[in-house]
């Protein structure tokens, strides 16, 4: 099922605050993916590292284009 823009961004925010909060409590990235996988499984994987990360797709994409 495909995921709406609004959706996509809520998720988002959603994904920003537990990173934040996670960042705060000083766990360590691969941490903060699985936590964003399991409160949100609507995010895919590969997603749910990148918003771990805190990473933005534009950057994302720039840095693959580095490559």
């Amino acid at each position: 099922m495909a995921v709406g823009r609004r959706r996509r961004a809520e998720l988002a925010r959603l994904a920003a605050r537990i990173r934040a909060e996670a960042q705060r409590a000083g766990m360590p990235v691969p941490l903060i993916a699985e936590r964003i996988a399991r409160i949100l499984p609507a995010v895919a994987v590969l997603e749910t590292w990148r918003l771990a990360y805190g990473w933005s797709c534009p950057e994302v994409l720039e840095g693959i284009g580095r490559l």
